[in-house]
């Protein structure tokens, strides 16, 4: 039986603050091979119902802080269904656990706040981002963290790439 995405998250959530405390760069280099091969599992996205089933919300909550602009969804291609990144909602589960453990009331909400305070939520691209959208998040934000959204576009293309191999492959092994 595969393990569900809250499972998979939970996993995800626990090997990376594992990986923080390991010295040796032998073991966090395994730690982070295992923790990509849990992401892959997971896809590109999460559906709503399993995303607020891990950060411990309803739906509904959840939809608001979507259309509020603060957790970012993906689309897959052909379809209006919305999931929200993977990415976004694993920090959100690693920053949601800490505070939840404390017995801290609207977990997500300070989350979202801490998260936000440090820059260090996803956001997705939206294509046809006007220009003085793009120039005001060009000049608040830094190379590094420029570097690292291109990175994570490169995994996102590489994930869809590889998914849809695999089912090509799936389709003419049948």
């Amino acid at each position: 039986m595969e393990p569900s995405a809250s499972e998979i998250v939970g996993q995800i959530v626990a090997l990376r603050r594992v990986r923080s405390a390991v010295g040796l760069p032998v073991e966090r280099r395994y730690l982070a091979q295992v923790i990509r091969q849990l992401r892959r599992q997971l896809g590109v996205g999460v559906s709503k119902r399993q995303a607020a089933a891990v950060l411990g919300v309803s739906v509904q909550a959840l939809d608001r802080w979507i259309a509020a602009g603060k957790i970012p969804i993906v689309r897959r291609p052909g379809s209006s269904r919305e999931l929200i990144e993977t990415e976004a909602l694993l920090v959100l589960a690693a920053e949601v656990a800490p505070l939840r453990e404390q017995g801290e009331p609207r977990v997500l909400a300070k989350a979202i706040t801490v998260l936000a305070a440090r820059r260090t939520l996803p956001r997705r691209l939206r294509p046809n981002q006007p220009a003085q959208e793009l120039r005001y998040e060009f000049l608040h934000s830094t190379p590094a963290g420029r570097m690292r959204q291109a990175i994570e576009l490169s995994h996102t293309g590489a994930s869809l790439a590889a998914n849809a191999r695999a089912r090509k492959t799936a389709k003419a092994g049948r």
